[in-house]
């Protein structure tokens, strides 16, 4: 069988992957990609001895965050819902069911929602030799860490953009649509769905609660909402949760977007306490 360039037929999204690799655009982004990566291990490393967790200087900010890991009994907690009532509006299907049961699917294809899918390329040989694989050597000037990063940030951010651009276009393509995979001289364009999601009422009120008590799992973020809303306190889930560890992230960003994360913090927090406030 023939590797030859020229026997690969570029069509729709094919040859629109083709551009992105022709015309820098994913070298780019591999770029800078992994510039960023540098400057925050660089970042790391001259703060990683700092008693202080935040630091702010040159317009951004870098910080180390601890995350808690929690193990949570989900069967317990299940039942505790399905008392209050709450089961179907918090639960959602764990894929052990599909391991288990491999018929599942057909069951419960009924309910099964739309699936949304994206955009992933998967480069060749030839592809990934537009990766960035060089070891910068970055200097220990933290003004001059700062604007490097900031300035890759706004480049990474643009090309991103651009990126995202092109493969939502990809995803309209009826070629990929029908084949869900095309092949270009630098890999192939995939069409992949996004994980199955289920009409978890519907499936409560055909066939009861025993599918989601054996099957389920907690939507922890959903749960948390009727927490605020005051359907329950955090003391009775408590219960059903055991921190096991936690995670110490190292995250750097800038000013502005920390700004942002904060607004939106306290909005929500905000939010929360009104419905709590009113419930």
């Amino acid at each position: 069988m023939s590797n030859k360039n020229e026997d690969i037929k570029l069509v729709g999204a094919a040859k629109m992957m083709e551009n992105v690799f022709t015309s820098g655009l994913y070298q780019k982004k591999k770029y800078y990609e992994n510039r960023q990566k540098q400057i925050k291990d660089k970042f790391n490393d001259l703060l990683k001895d700092s008693e202080i967790k935040k630091h702010e200087f040159n317009g951004v900010v870098a910080k180390y965050q601890s995350v808690p890991v929690y193990k949570t009994d989900h069967q317990g907690l299940l039942s505790f819902l399905e008392d209050f009532g709450l089961l179907p509006a918090v639960a959602k299907i764990d894929d052990r069911l599909f391991k288990e049961i491999p018929a599942a699917r057909d069951i419960l294809k009924p309910w099964a929602l739309p699936t949304e899918s994206y955009v992933r390329f998967y480069p060749n040989k030839k592809g990934k030799e537009h990766l960035d694989k060089t070891e910068y050597q970055l200097d220990d000037s933290i003004p001059l860490l700062s604007q490097m990063f900031l300035d890759g940030q706004k480049e990474e951010d643009k090309i991103e953009r651009a990126l995202e651009n092109e493969k939502d276009k990809m995803l309209s393509c009826p070629h990929l649509k029908q084949a869900g995979s095309l092949k270009s001289n630098f890999g192939t364009v995939k069409r992949v769905n996004y994980k199955q999601q289920y009409d978890i009422h519907g499936i409560y009120e055909a066939m009861g609660p025993n599918v989601l008590l054996n099957y389920g799992k907690v939507d922890m973020k959903l749960l948390e909402e009727f927490i605020y809303r005051g359907f329950l306190k955090a003391k009775d889930i408590d219960q059903f949760r055991t921190m096991v560890d936690y995670q110490l992230r190292f995250i750097v960003t800038d000013v502005d977007s920390e700004e942002r994360a904060w607004d939106f913090f306290r909005s929500e927090h905000n939010r929360k306490a009104q419905k709590l406030r009113y419930a």
